[in-house]
C-alpha cells in the first residue's frame, strides 16, 4: 500500500479553508511555522518538485513580486516572509489574504513556468 502524503499545495489549501485544523489562533507567524515544519520534514528528492521550490525559494519569489509591484526598490522588510507580509498590510487578516493570495500566484508561475520560474532565469543561472 502506498503511503498517501500531503504535498506543499495541497497543504496550504487545507490551512486556507481549514486554519483551525492547524491552529488554534489564526496567525501568520503560525502558518509560517507549520510550513517551515513541513518543509524541514519533506523528503521529496525530485529537484524541480513543487515542494522543493516553495520551500527554497518562496522567500526569494515574494522579493520579485515585491520589486514587480512596487512594494520596495531592492531588498525585503525581513528575512522571514511572514514579517515582510506583516508590515506590507494593514492588519494581520489583510496579511493573511495576501499570503494565500500570493501562494496562488507562486504555483501558477511554477505550473506555467513564468517570472522566477521561466526557463531563460534557470539556463542563466546554470550555464
Amino acid at each position: 500500500m502506498k503511503e498517501s502524503t500531503m504535498h506543499i499545495e495541497q497543504l496550504i489549501h487545507a490551512m486556507q479553508q481549514r486554519p483551525n485544523m492547524f491552529m488554534k489562533d489564526v496567525r501568520l507567524d503560525y502558518i509560517y511555522y507549520i510550513i517551515s515544519g513541513y518543509c524541514g520534514a519533506q523528503r521529496d528528492d525530485a529537484e524541480n518538485s513543487l515542494d522543493k521550490k516553495f520551500c527554497g525559494w518562496f522567500t526569494k519569489w515574494l522579493q520579485i513580486w515585491m520589486q514587480e509591484n512596487g512594494k520596495i526598490d531592492a531588498l525585503p522588510y525581513s528575512v522571514w516572509w511572514y514579517e515582510t507580509l506583516l508590515m506590507l498590510s494593514e492588519n494581520e487578516e489583510e496579511a493573511i489574504k495576501l499570503f494565500f493570495d500570493l501562494c496562488e500566484l507562486f504555483f501558477d508561475d511554477f505550473y506555467h513556468k513564468r517570472g522566477y520560474f521561466a526557463w531563460r532565469n534557470h539556463t542563466t543561472a546554470q550555464g
